[in-house]
């Protein structure tokens, strides 16, 4: 397990190259390390963007834990994510870049935690929802089967509940 504290401020290019641990905590900043091998993710709460192309690749990433603080995920941040089966979507994300959650068949679910901010995600394209592949949304841990679209929304964005399979009734 590696814990990369707030207080380092840089991570030199190779400083950890062939290291393979299964839990990282990263404060946020793209740096030269394998994560190939993780498979629990836990973002520090100081950071309001992930990179993009920050997790591609990480092929036995199975579960991620995005704080309240980020409010962009950046285009192929998750990409090729095979073994993820669920993510938490915070209410503060507004925008998922291109190809976020590109090839990630393994996703079962996405949990979100406010309708109303998942109704104003800009998402770049379809790939970039990570419901193209889990098909199946949450509300705070309850699976979305009738929707009712709250009064302070003013546009659904392009893709919000794109291969949605669960919604059977929108109010």
């Amino acid at each position: 397990r590696i814990i990369i504290p707030n207080s380092v401020k840089s991570i030199e290019e190779s400083a950890f190259i062939g290291c393979k641990p299964q839990d990282v905590t990263v404060p946020g900043w793209n740096c030269h390390i394998d994560l190939s091998a993780i498979t629990n993710l836990v973002i520090s709460d100081k950071v309001t963007t992930i990179s993009d192309s920050a997790f591609s690749r990480c092929t036995l990433l199975r579960n991620v834990e995005i704080p309240n603080t980020v409010m962009k995920i950046g285009s192929y941040a998750f990409s090729y994510c095979e073994a993820m089966e669920y993510i938490k979507i915070p209410h503060s994300v507004n925008n998922i870049g291109e190809n976020a959650f590109y090839n990630c068949n393994g996703l079962c679910w996405v949990d979100i935690t406010n309708i109303s901010a998942w109704c104003n995600i800009v998402f770049a394209t379809s790939s970039s929802i990570p419901l193209s592949y889990a098909q199946k949304l949450y509300l705070n841990g309850k699976p979305v089967t009738s929707l009712v679209i709250p009064e302070d929304v003013v546009t659904i964005g392009s893709f919000s509940f794109y291969n949605c399979h669960l919604l059977i009734a929108i109010i």
